[in-house]
């Protein structure tokens, strides 16, 4: 199935792509060290490991208010939210950086010259900028949109501007649920070794690019 969706990519197919996860092995780094962050917290590992990964592709700020307010029941958590933002700033970003590509990616994003290309991700816009920067890919893109709090509002605006054939690669329900709001095409990467949110799911479905060679 991973494979016929080549066949409904022509030169007029706009592709978005998710980026942790989906353009770099970026999404487990995220989930591990955010997990850390909690760490103290130790009644209610599973329930913020289940959050963590129920919730990939959300905005950190958003992921931790989530998890103190509904999960910790933490009153006035403002401050504390803010301080873990900066924290994982400080400490994480730059690892970040150095993460591989996905499988087969790259190839996959430089065979498609001529297709009109976007990055959706809910990764810090400055974040997005240096990680593609970081690995030559940002000429790729007509626009890479970071801290996204709602992806399909993004599709939707790439639809109004550059038209309606579009191909969205997500790693997360998030992602698939933002492609079925925008009524796009999805096609979920498996490249998480922690979990497959699309396991139960009948769509286009593939662990790396390679496998759409």
């Amino acid at each position: 199935m991973s494979k016929n969706i080549i066949s409904q990519i022509d030169e007029d197919t706009i592709l978005v792509f998710d980026k942790d996860g989906v353009i770099f092995h970026s999404e487990d780094f995220k989930f591990e060290y955010f997990l850390g962050l909690f760490d103290e917290f130790e009644e209610h590992h599973e329930k913020i490991k289940s959050y963590l990964v129920e919730s990939g592709g959300t905005p950190r700020k958003l992921r931790f208010k989530h998890i103190c307010e509904k999960i910790l029941n933490m009153t006035g958590a403002e401050e504390f939210v803010d301080s873990l933002v900066k924290k994982s700033n400080e400490e994480m970003d730059s690892k970040v950086l150095k993460t591989d590509f996905v499988g087969g990616v790259k190839v996959f994003i430089e065979k498609y010259t001529e297709n009109k290309k976007f990055v959706c991700s809910g990764s810090p816009q400055e974040e997005v900028d240096q990680h593609l920067k970081r690995n030559n890919i940002t000429h790729h893109f007509i626009s890479a949109y970071g801290g996204v709090p709602k992806k399909s509002i993004v599709i939707n605006e790439i639809k109004q501007n550059y038209g309606s054939d579009i191909v969205f690669f997500g790693d997360t329900m998030v992602d698939y649920n933002a492609a079925k709001e925008a009524d796009v095409t999805f096609v979920g990467l498996r490249s998480s070794k922690y979990h497959d949110p699309f396991k139960e799911l009948d769509i286009y479905k593939v662990h790396s690019f390679e496998e759409l060679f």
